[in-house]
């Protein structure tokens, strides 16, 4: 009685695991309901297993429904579903059967029940029982492992009171679920038929970013909640990915279709393995958990090559809190930039309903040929939070690409974040043809829109430093709040370019603060241009300055540029000869007199002059400097001073009208400092080491040379 009773003991431990192997697959959101209706009408994966139940007799039976192997650090973990047939008169009752795992050398395994599989004592007449066991099986693989059913026979000390009633070979059963095939778990009582729904590659410069849709389909009469399961992908060859999924619980009503996303990041180095995807759960306590295979599942091989075919989607429907929108394409377009390309697409989004809604918050992805992703950022062109009924508003996903990307089609995937990860929302998918370079104005005005800091751009000044090894172009312009109130102002991007397509990039100086409504600041553009750069045929490529996924409003220098316009440079002024009008904005200098005279040890300059400057410009660079210089013709000189405007100290300017200002220089040449030809006042601009003749008049000395 003692054996027995140690028998019955550990046979009660045992069986009472037989209920839990209801192998599952994942969580979900609810998917197209055609698609999951053709899955079901493919092979199970107990159909595959075409293998012979085991006869109890009395009309019982076991039979399995699904088998599955992983490999862990401990072992390889063997996982196997029996579906308990009493169709008898009397109770199964599992003090008096077990299961026993061998391999083909007759090694036994040590079995444990799983889940609900634990608290199974009988199964009843004229009813079924779905039970789970696992074992770790070594380095055995799956194949050469035989299943035997025992029943205790105390009788039979010699067999260690065993009888074998049945056995299974796993030789011929399949490693995973094929494709286009689905894997019945039992959850509550009703049937869950799982598979992979689909499966979507897109490519970046390091990794094979892969999304996985895995599908439940509910066929029972009862809700059932799918528990939290792990995943990761699995190569023919034994490497492992993580994976990360989209949903960690959920409950299927009857007759529901679900899907989970889940998605992984692989090395490019892995772009043509085969995977399977792994379903495991966990058994046991804290420290000392294994991970019990559930599911393996074949994926379809990974579609590595750029897709040159397809239908153009522009608009699709979609949910945003369960409140319906309308999103439609607006317009694309392809600029130079630096060494990239800048890639921008315009879309609007209508509130489809009756009631004002929230504006959606965003996210997307840019795709080349629906393979090659590229970092892209979603912009809300406005900064209003809600939207009326029919109404829309504006985004632009924008992205940086190599300058020499060739693609046929343009998608942009557009996402939700729900837990601070993407939900899918719909996907636009362009020809290339629909995108265009940046449009060619007329006039010297632009129009920065951007909703709380609109802002007008308008060119005034160009000028060429001209040196010896290279030429420094600048364009000067003014910057205005549009705006009704004190406002930052949207900062414009830049480039240059020449007839034939060359780009140089530039340089933006701006003291960007924010101003009162419709005043200005004044902002210079340059660039340092080889000799052989013909200046008088640049255009200039202007736009939006974004950083981090937002137009810049502050001293920042943008990442790229959007809404990109070509303007026309303003023609340069020539060097004036007679007027001594000087535009230097926000400054009007008029020079009305000049009276130079010389000593042996002196040489002295006096100016009389009118200085206005424009109130409406708050911001502006307060260095700025003329050099005022007496020169020959040949260009040499003994005099040369630089005057500011406005300066606390040293030769300045000073607003006001007819003023006087007297420069001194001394001298040690008298004789070389006059001689007997004529002689000139010019005055240059200077910027950045560089400087520009912009006046040049023959003077008198020591007499009064008006205006």
């Amino acid at each position: 009685m003692g054996v027995y009773a140690s028998l019955r003991k550990a046979s009660r431990k045992a069986i009472a695991g037989l209920l839990a192997l209801t192998l599952i697959c994942s969580l979900v959101t609810v998917y197209n309901v055609e698609n999951v209706d053709a899955a079901t009408k493919t092979k199970s994966m107990t159909q595959l297993l075409n293998v012979q139940p085991i006869n109890l007799g009395n009309n019982k039976t076991f039979q399995l429904t699904n088998v599955s192997l992983v490999s862990t650090a401990g072992g390889n973990i063997v996982s196997f579903e029996i579906n308990v047939a009493n169709n008898g008169s009397t109770s199964i009752d599992f003090l008096d059967y077990w299961f026993r795992v061998y391999n083909s050398s007759g090694q036994s395994f040590s079995v444990k029940p799983l889940g609900d599989t634990k608290n199974v004592r009988k199964v009843n007449p004229n009813s079924t029982k779905l039970l789970t066991y696992y074992a770790n099986v070594g380095n055995t693989p799956l194949r050469s492992l035989v299943l035997h059913a025992v029943k205790f026979d105390f009788n039979k000390p010699s067999t260690n009171y065993e009888t074998t009633v049945g056995k299974i070979s796993l030789a011929k059963v399949p490693l995973s679920v094929p494709k286009n095939s689905y894997q019945i778990i039992k959850l509550n009582g009703s049937d869950v038929n799982t598979k992979i729904l689909a499966s979507e590659v897109v490519l970046d410069e390091k990794n094979v970013n892969l999304t996985i849709k895995f599908n439940f389909n509910n066929t029972g009469k009862k809700p059932v909640t799918i528990p939290v399961y792990k995943y990761y992908l699995l190569t023919k060859d034994g490497y492992s990915f993580a994976v990360d999924k989209n949903e960690e619980s959920l409950t299927l009503s009857p007759k529901v279709y679900n899907h989970l996303t889940l998605t992984s990041q692989i090395p490019l180095s892995f772009r043509n393995s085969q995977f399977m995807l792994v379903v495991v759960s966990e058994d046991g306590t804290e420290g000392s958990k294994v991970e019990v295979p559930v599911g393996v599942f074949d994926l379809p091989q990974l579609k590595t090559q750029p897709s040159t075919t397809g239908k153009e989607v522009k608009t699709f429907n979609f949910k945003y809190n369960e409140l319906p929108y309308k999103l439609d394409f607006k317009s694309a377009q392809r600029v130079a930039w630096l060494s990239q390309d800048v890639l921008s697409l315009k879309f609007l989004v209508q509130n489809d309903g009756k009631d004002t809604v929230t504006v959606p918050s965003l996210t997307g992805t840019l795709l080349l040929d629906d393979l090659y992703k590229v970092e892209t950022n979603v912009i809300q062109s406005d900064k209003t939070i809600t939207i009326g009924s029919k109404k829309y508003k504006e985004y632009t996903a924008v992205a940086q690409i190599p300058y020499n990307s060739t693609f046929e089609w343009l998608s942009l995937q557009v996402d939700s974040l729900k837990d601070e990860k993407p939900v899918s929302l719909g996907r636009l998918k362009l020809k290339k043809s629909v995108l265009t370079g940046p449009a060619t104005i007329t006039g010297s005005k632009l129009t920065l829109n951007n909703d709380g800091n609109n802002t007008n751009l308008v060119l005034r000044n160009y000028k060429v430093y001209k040196a010896l090894n290279e030429n420094l172009v600048t364009i000067e312009g003014e910057l205005s709040n549009e705006e009704s109130r004190l406002s930052s102002l949207t900062k414009p991007a830049a480039m240059l370019k020449t007839p034939d397509g060359q780009y140089f990039p530039v340089e933006i100086e701006l003291q960007n603060q924010p101003l009162n409504s419709k005043n200005k600041a004044k902002f210079t553009i340059s660039s340092k241009l080889p000799k052989n750069v013909d200046t008088a045929t640049l255009s200039l490529i202007v736009g939006h300055a974004v950083k981090d996924g937002k137009f810049v409003v502050n001293n920042d220098a943008g990442d790229f540029v959007l809404n990109a316009t070509v303007m026309k440079l303003p023609v340069e002024n020539g060097l004036k000869s007679s007027s001594l009008n000087i535009d230097s904005f926000p400054y009007t200098l008029s020079i009305s007199k000049v009276t130079p005279y010389v000593t042996p040890s002196n040489l002295n300059v006096k100016l009389e002059y009118t200085l206005k400057r424009d109130l409406s410009f708050e911001s502006f660079a307060k260095d700025s400097k003329l050099t005022v210089a007496l020169e020959y013709e040949d260009g040499e000189g003994s005099f040369s001073q630089d005057i500011s405007f406005e300066a606390e100290s040293g030769s300045t300017f000073k607003v006001g009208d007819k003023l006087k200002l007297s420069l001194d220089q001394a001298i040690s040449d008298f004789e070389g400092a006059i001689k007997n030809k004529p002689y000139y006042m010019v005055i240059y601009e200077n910027y950045k080491g560089f400087k520009r003749a912009i006046v040049k008049k023959e003077i008198i000395w020591y007499a009064d040379n008006e205006e």
